[in-house]
């Protein structure tokens, strides 16, 4: 129930009249307390389960689900557009601000938050009655408008930081100033900051007084008089858009802090003002192989470089030295900064990526390396020193190979279903031909796949060598192809080719090698070095990777991670201890979504899943509560499962504490592990053979044997691991296997990727 129709009842009048007294003071109390309430569960499975036909949001779906968790998380689940003190005041003002933008942007749901307004205001507001129910619908999709108008506003601004969105919002909220918040967005303005503020995330600092002419030496005062310092001070300077010798300067902020590093010395330059030869030899080459790293070279001034340099060598009319020189270091200091952090900021990306990043002093590493004229070194260093990394640059390498030779894969026509084995078909012919151009196994292997006597050679088409086979059936050496095909690309391997397989298969060269680019993205992302033994575990791929020193793979297990709905978190944090036959908290969404039903139709539902429930911490009997006037609204119970076979929990969990209260876990579900999509989870990672993980992880310390004995005891048990292991939670839609080097191209399972290259 979200807001009284005009049809309802004294009695539902009366109950609503008593929860508005009620629900100020308790929203008041909770945000207070700075304590989560209750009402989270409730607000949270409207913002995540919009893919449910009962969720208000089907129609229109929420744009910003995970900016609309963190913004109503700091607010206590509490409402943001409506107060006793101010009625609709807020709401008032920020669908002005929506009106005013909607010509620009066509998903701030104008229309479905009007009319609901209108109801509102016609026939609650006259009787002093509005009932929310844990914020409501309403209110949801006002934040979600708001988030999303800010978020759109915030994608051309340098430095943003859409996470921040809704912390920012809040207090524009306590604050009234709306109207500011978003007005600074739109001129392109991070909100606090001045015009010619730099972003928070680059160096900013005043620069140095000229030092004195003492010496009135010719080059001293070519240094300390002149043109270098005057045009690295004017980079700096409103609107911080300075071109030189054509090309605009990319990353002022880093080329002033080198400039200042170095006195204000030419660093290209010898004293004499003669071009180092050899550190700009070293540069070119570097920025000309940006395409191998995935990179655009001419995103680094390479095109103008190349040029400029040429006029140099052949004695052509030289470049201004300075414009020149500063442009070099720009070049350095901008390719250097995305090999080491990114192209994109992660922190610009509509969903949390939160990993620690080493600080790297780009200006002082250049200028040291420039001192030692290692330029190769210098973008080295800063390159993600993962084995997936350079594996994933082979990728695109061989990918964009096949462009370059002009391979594009033939269509398999859609039809009238699914193609399976045994099928007569004219798209089998098609299928075998689209197979045959991408070699997903070794030419040998291909060689008895139709016809014993047909021995395969690059670009054969698969074709018959005599009058007995028939190119249209799917016979079973087609079958074992069809199978790695779906095995490469995250699929079942059953061999039918149904909607999700033939989208694959239809999929370009180009396709491919954007998910290449993408991923290599998402490793310079992350730290460069990963730990001598860690953990990683892949959500596309439903893999869990454990690592030994040199980034040896020791044990790969299969994973179930969180649902499309309820998606498991990515970060890192220190596994730290394994807990064998563990108790489980019920979470509250769990618990009245799932579990209260069930207790309505029969209380002892508890007892046969040998779980208990507890009001505080006193334990209840679950046949003396009157379920049938129990709701999600007014539920005060916990319930928890103790340890044993039926544990949601299974028989151990391993735990690396950390703010998403995620971590690995036994289950009782075994048969999903059989799938291939493995995304089911409330956000948890289930794991398969867990105990064989543990005994991994606890060796030497605690055998086999000592691992089940506890096991067998039932007892609830925490043993803490002799080395503290890092677990990386990542999602890589591309995968280079180590064991065969194979590339795989797996489903982008949250939809994440598209984002993504957008701003790629």
């Amino acid at each position: 129930m979200w807001l009284l129709k005009p049809k309802f009842h004294l009695k539902i009048v009366l109950v609503c009249a008593a929860f508005l007294a009620f629900w100020p003071f308790a929203a008041a109390q909770a945000q207070k307390s700075g304590k989560p309430t209750n009402l989270c569960g409730p607000v949270f499975d409207l913002i995540l389960n919009t893919d449910e036909e009962d969720n208000p949001f089907f129609d229109e779906p929420l744009n910003q689900p995970d900016l609309l968790t963190v913004f109503y998380t700091q607010r206590n689940c509490t409402p943001a557009w409506y107060s006793t003190a101010d009625s609709f005041a807020r709401y008032r003002q920020i669908q002005s601000i929506l009106q005013e933008q909607s010509y620009l942007f066509s998903d701030l749901h104008i229309e479905k938050t009007e009319a609901r307004y209108a109801e509102i205001e016609s026939i609650y507001l006259p009787i002093g009655l509005f009932y929310f129910d844990e914020t409501g619908e309403f209110d949801i999709m006002v934040s979600d408008a708001a988030l999303t108008l800010a978020y759109n506003l915030s994608r051309s601004i340098t430095g943003a930081q859409p996470m921040k969105l809704p912390v920012m919002l809040e207090e524009a909220l306590e604050k009234g100033t709306l109207e500011t918040f978003f007005g600074q967005l739109e001129q392109g303005r991070w909100p606090g900051k001045q015009p010619d503020e730099a972003p928070a995330d680059t160096v900013k600092a005043p620069l140095p007084p000229v030092p004195a002419d003492k010496t009135g030496a010719k080059i001293q005062q070519q240094v300390n008089d002149s043109a270098l310092y005057k045009l690295v001070l004017s980079l700096t300077n409103p609107p911080r858009k300075t071109s030189l010798l054509g090309d605009m300067v990319l990353n002022p902020d880093l080329v002033t802090e080198f400039y200042r590093r170095n006195n204000f010395t030419p660093a290209w330059h010898s004293p004499a003002l003669k071009p180092d030869a050899t550190n700009i030899e070293q540069l070119l080459k570097a920025l000309n192989a940006a395409a191998s790293e995935g990179l655009e070279p001419t995103h680094y001034h390479s095109a103008k470089i190349n040029t400029l340099w040429n006029a140099v060598k052949t004695g052509s009319t030289p470049p201004d030295t300075y414009p020149f020189e500063v442009l070099l270091t720009d070049a350095a200091l901008h390719y250097g900064a995305h090999l080491n952090w990114g192209k994109v900021n992660p922190n610009s990306m509509p969903f949390r990526w939160d990993f620690e990043r080493e600080t790297t002093n780009l200006p002082a590493m250049l200028q040291t390396d420039l001192s030692k004229k290692d330029i190769a070194t210098f973008f080295d260093k800063l390159k993600p020193q993962h084995p997936q990394y350079q594996q994933l640059k082979n990728a695109l390498a061989e990918y964009r190979q096949k462009l370059a030779d002009g391979i594009s894969y033939p269509t398999v026509p859609e039809g009238a279903g699914a193609l399976k084995p045994g099928m007569r078909d004219t798209r089998i012919a098609a299928l075998r031909l689209r197979l045959a151009e991408e070699y997903l196994v070794p030419q040998n292997q291909f060689n008895d796949l139709l016809n014993p006597a047909d021995t395969l050679k690059p670009k054969n088409k698969l074709t018959a060598a005599d009058s007995t086979f028939n190119n249209n059936l799917y016979d079973p050496q087609l079958l074992t192809v069809v199978k790695l095909f779906q095995q490469h690309h995250g699929l079942e391997p059953d061999g039918v080719i149904g909607r999700q397989t033939l989208l694959l298969l239809n999929a370009s060269v180009t396709d491919q090698i954007d998910q290449i680019l993408i991923n290599l993205e998402k490793w310079r992302w992350l730290p460069n070095y990963l730990g001598d033994k860690y953990l990683l575990v892949n959500i596309p791929s439903f893999l869990l990777r454990v690592y030994e020193p040199g980034n040896n793979l020791a044990l790969t297990k299969r994973v179930v991670t969180g649902a499309v709905a309820t998606p498991t978190p990515l970060f890192s944090e220190q596994l730290l201890f394994i807990e064998f036959n563990p108790l489980w908290g019920v979470p509250f969404s769990i618990a009245t979504k799932e579990i209260l039903p069930k207790l309505k139709r029969n209380p002892g539902y508890l007892n046969a899943h040998d779980m208990e429930l507890y009001s505080g911490e006193s334990k209840i009997n679950p046949y003396k509560v009157n379920w049938a006037n129990v709701s999600a609204k007014n539920f005060r119970y916990t319930i928890r499962q103790k340890p044993g076979d039926n544990n949601a929990l299974g028989l151990v969990k391993f735990l690396f504490p950390n703010q998403y209260d995620v971590y690995l876990h036994d289950t009782p579900s075994k048969s999903l592990f059989a799938n291939a999509q493995r995304a089911y989870s409330h956000g948890c990672i289930r794991l398969e053979k867990p105990l064989e993980l543990a005994e991994y992880l606890l060796a030497p310390d605690i055998s086999r044997e000592k691992i089940a004995d506890i096991v067998a005891k039932g007892k609830n048990k925490r043993v803490y691991v002799p080395e503290p292991r890092p677990i990386y939670i990542l999602y890589f839609t591309t995968w280079v296997e180590e064991t065969d080097n194979s590339i795989y191209f797996y489903p982008d399972v949250y939809g994440r990727d598209k984002n993504l290259l957008y701003q790629f």
